[in-house]
């Protein structure tokens, strides 16, 4: 069974009068680069990727990015934008991604978000803290850290002084764990107390459409995804 999505209701809501952004969710190859960009034909629309790698122009193969002619065919936003040795956080995309969505709307179009990282779209629909707030955190003297007397100890650190961010972050989770211990040594204050900070709710109604594709299809198309990044040279 091919994904399925309702586009009448997306119709029936851009003609309201009241624009709309619309989310188009899915799990891993349920389809949404191919529903996505005939639904952007169909709706004037451009595409905003709220996926956490596919913004980094250095990940080329085990992104699955639209291809260079289906980014020809409809306008997108965050694809190869960045380079990996860039900051990139969700509350930075959630900021990003809702000055777009109003140019978008101001230039007379549609918004289609597009992914991927629920954390991402969580972000974006929910609110974000102001990461500003963390000030300018330099992680270079934390790598240096971390190469000299492993991940361990910092994560040991990081239970001392975050305990509740701690708890909830693997310990392997590097970017977490350094990112951690930068607020904490830098404002001294814990990473969990600004993240509890009040949020912002996106002022636009909004619209979430997930697809549902068959399963056994997914794993199917999962597995081919597979081989032809590994084709691709992947490893």
């Amino acid at each position: 069974m091919s994904p399925s999505v309702n586009s009448t209701d997306a119709s029936s809501e851009l003609n309201s009068g009241f624009p709309a952004v619309l989310i188009l969710a899915g799990t891993t190859a349920s389809g949404k680069t191919d529903v996505s960009i005939p639904l952007a034909e169909r709706l004037n629309g451009e595409i905003l990727s709220a996926d956490s790698r596919q913004i980094f122009r250095e990940l080329r193969i085990g992104t699955a990015k639209p291809s260079p002619a289906q980014l020809a065919r409809v306008r997108h936003h965050f694809i190869d934008e960045k380079s990996i040795r860039e900051r990139w956080t969700a509350g930075e995309f959630a900021r990003e991604a809702r000055a777009r969505i109003e140019q978008i709307i101001h230039r007379g179009r549609t918004p289609i978000v597009v992914g991927g990282s629920m954390l991402y779209l969580r972000a974006l629909v929910d609110g974000f803290y102001r990461e500003d707030d963390e000030r300018a955190i330099e992680y270079e003297d934390l790598r240096r850290e971390m190469e000299t007397l492993g991940l361990d100890a910092l994560y040991a650190e990081l239970q001392e002084r975050d305990p509740q961010l701690a708890a909830r972050t693997h310990p392997a989770d590097h970017h977490r764990i350094l990112r951690g211990l930068a607020v904490c040594r830098g404002r001294g204050v814990r990473l969990s107390n600004l993240q509890e900070r009040p949020r912002e709710r996106l002022e636009r109604p909004v619209r979430l459409y997930f697809l549902h594709a068959d399963r056994r299809g997914t794993y199917e198309r999962v597995n081919r995804r597979v081989l032809d990044m590994l084709r691709e040279g992947l490893v």
